[in-house]
């Protein structure tokens, strides 16, 4: 009994507490299907694996800086500029693969901002990317005015992100899981990846030790901006539209789910399973509250006191582990 009790707390020290959580999930599941009658149907969860998953790419982005020891609160300017743009290259009757191409060069360039303003220039990383985004947002919705449409008509591009293997599989989740498997291998067999951990756990050390640490958290700006903007990509594309709406609850919702999934808020230390595990335990429970009739912003009260909560185990537990 001692053994197996060993071998879970290793896995769960690996995992970041995202074994824990999964078995939190599976609490959450039980609960949801015994007091929502269509939750737990073959329909619900491919819905509910379509809506999470594009938030699962965001979160991905923004585990990056965040690790690093950095924020990147203007996820949500990029998604709702990117998604107007979307529509504007459209209307000029652009090849789908340039658009792309654009829209993450477009992402990438608000990240080379946010590092050049914040590594460079000097200026806290909270309050530039709060402005960015604000900007973004602002500069969307004048776009959005100015062309007068919202509408993308496609063909081939709608099938980027509603199209279903096998009619079950959303390719949405595939395209997440993509994304958090290269992730998992940039993190774990890159120089690069190692950086990003030593930096994050402390910025000074790493840089004495030879590490250009201002250009890791430049660039992992970048990789931030970047997914936010293939997250815009496809959510446009499963929507058939860009409106500047689309990204409102972006960031909230990714500082959740990293914190959630056991990222510390100082950086240094987060791994992407606990961060996957906890995509989709916060999507179900979002899913779960609207399965049961609740009004829309009881999500915002939900997700914003699982982020408090979610800091305070962060915390206590990594003190614990700093005082060993």
């Amino acid at each position: 009994m001692n053994g197996v009790k060993k071998i879970f707390r290793k896995v769960s020290d690996k995992s970041a507490n995202g074994v824990q959580l999964f078995l939190l999930y599976i609490v959450m599941v039980v609960i949801f299907s015994v007091t929502a009658r269509q939750y737990l149907t073959a329909t619900n969860f491919k819905l509910m694996a379509s809506n999470f998953s594009i938030g699962g790419i965001v979160a991905v982005g923004v585990f990056f800086p965040m690790l690093a020891g950095v924020f990147d609160l203007s996820i949500s300017g990029i998604v709702s500029l990117v998604s107007v743009l979307i529509v504007f290259f459209f209307n000029h009757a652009l090849p789908i693969p340039v658009i792309v191409l654009l829209c993450l060069g477009a992402g990438g360039a608000v990240g080379v901002i946010n590092g050049f303003l914040t590594r460079v220039v000097g200026i806290n990383p909270l309050i530039t990317t709060i402005g960015t985004g604000s900007v973004l947002t602002g500069a969307a919705k004048w776009i959005s005015t100015a062309i007068g449409s919202e509408n993308i008509y496609d063909e081939r591009y709608l099938k980027i992100g509603s199209t279903f293997f096998g009619g079950q599989v959303p390719i949405l989740l595939m395209y997440m899981i993509v994304v958090f498997v290269i992730a998992a291998v940039v993190l774990k067999y890159t120089r690069f990846g190692r950086r990003v951990f030593a930096v994050g756990g402390n910025f000074e050390i790493a840089r004495m030790a030879g590490i250009r640490a201002t250009r890791i958290q430049f660039q992992t700006y970048i990789i931030s901006g970047c997914c936010a903007a293939l997250a815009a990509v496809l959510l446009t594309s499963q929507l058939a539209s860009g409106r500047p709406e689309f990204g409102a609850t972006y960031t909230l919702d990714a500082i959740a789910v990293c914190v959630l999934g056991g990222l510390l808020l100082g950086g240094g230390k987060g791994d992407l399973f606990g961060l996957f595990v906890a995509v989709v335990l916060l999507g179900s429970v979002a899913n779960g509250l609207i399965m049961l009739g609740l009004s829309f912003y009881i999500r915002f009260i939900v997700t914003g006191s699982i982020l408090i909560i979610s800091i305070v185990v962060n915390e206590l537990r990594y003190r614990g582990v700093r005082q060993v």
